[in-house]
């Protein structure tokens, strides 16, 4: 079972990118945005001889900040659509929660993107029912193997995954 959840919370990457395919039409955005954020943050984990999933919140804070600087360094590059600011938005605020408490940014990303996923798919009811649908399952699985790993308490992950839904609805409401 420890091996099923390890799958589980090492998908979240992979997931979050292919993700990106489903969000964003244009391949530069969906590197800049989706692939190469993680790829940094990796980079930054193996210099550190760390796991890219940093357990502790204090070590999470100066790759957080890498990405809000790799984030205002793309910014002209790529389309400023809502998505895009979105997507800042919300590493703000992960990064601001983490400098005080640790969440689980797998949750809060789950969330973020079940959200973003039934938004954009809102009017063709069968893409929608099988992105909510899915997007649901990842979600719930992904909270089941952070707390069975014990990498999170329940709070964090409870915390994690209400912002993250909680926050992209108020984002779209006030951005789209």
């Amino acid at each position: 079972m420890k091996q099923f959840a390890e799958i589980i919370s090492n998908l979240f990457p992979y997931w979050f990118i292919i993700s990106m395919t489903l969000l964003f039409k244009n391949i530069v955005e969906i590197i800049l945005i989706g692939a190469l954020p993680f790829i940094v943050w990796v980079i930054y984990a193996k210099l550190k001889n760390q796991q890219w999933d940093i357990e502790d919140r204090a070590p999470r804070i100066v790759p957080l900040i890498l990405l809000i600087c790799y984030g205002f360094l793309i910014y002209p590059f790529i389309d400023h659509g809502y998505l895009t600011m979105i997507f800042f938005i919300n590493l703000i605020i992960i990064s601001t929660i983490t400098v005080f408490w640790k969440i689980s940014i797998h949750c809060y990303g789950s969330s973020t993107i079940l959200i973003l996923l039934a938004h954009k798919y809102y009017g063709d009811n069968t893409i929608f029912f099988i992105a909510l649908v899915f997007n649901l399952l990842i979600l719930i699985s992904t909270m089941w193997a952070r707390l069975y790993l014990n990498r999170h308490t329940k709070l964090q992950v409870g915390i994690g995954t209400l912002l993250g839904l909680i926050i992209n609805i108020v984002l779209i409401g006030t951005i789209t």
